[in-house]
């Protein structure tokens, strides 16, 4: 009886084995639809006015890059931030490793602060040094084109 089953199983196997590559898929031909595809939305995007060209500027390529490590050296920071609760809470009133951890906790702080200003600071101050020394129609507020809008900066003054 229990070599019936054996047979069975691997006769099911088989058939099964035997189904799963015999029925393939048919080819998608998805590589000349995707080019398709791209024509058409690069096209519906100059229409809607967004650049579909990558020309980056070194400006631009500076503050992507600026941000990439800013967000991994934050990334860092917050893992350093974890580790110094994890011994605070592990340390069992042990005073040498309490103080460990605070002062790595304040350090991670500091750092992680540190680090959220200078990402502010860049995303608030590469656009405009970019905008101040390039010139780019689309984003003259003078010469509007028209059914478009733009956003105006209002002034604040606070003294």
């Amino acid at each position: 009886m229990r070599h019936a089953f054996v047979r069975f199983g691997v006769l099911m196997n088989i058939v099964i084995l035997g189904c799963f590559f015999s029925l393939s898929a048919s080819p998608a031909y998805a590589q000349t639809l995707s080019s398709d595809i791209l024509k058409q939305v690069g096209s519906a995007g100059d229409k809607a006015g967004y650049a579909t060209s990558s020309t980056s500027t070194p400006a631009v390529f500076f503050a992507s890059l600026i941000t990439v490590l800013l967000s991994f050296v934050g990334v860092l920071f917050l893992v350093l931030l974890v580790y110094a609760g994890y011994v605070r809470l592990t340390s069992h009133g042990d005073e040498d490793r309490v103080k460990k951890s605070t002062k790595t906790l304040v350090a991670a702080l500091l750092g992680l602060t540190i680090v959220l200003l200078a990402y502010g600071i860049t995303r608030f101050i590469v656009p405009r040094v970019y905008n101040a020394t390039t010139y780019d129609p689309k984003y003259d507020i003078n010469n509007q084109a028209p059914n478009t809008t733009y956003q105006k900066s209002i002034d604040i003054k606070l003294f």
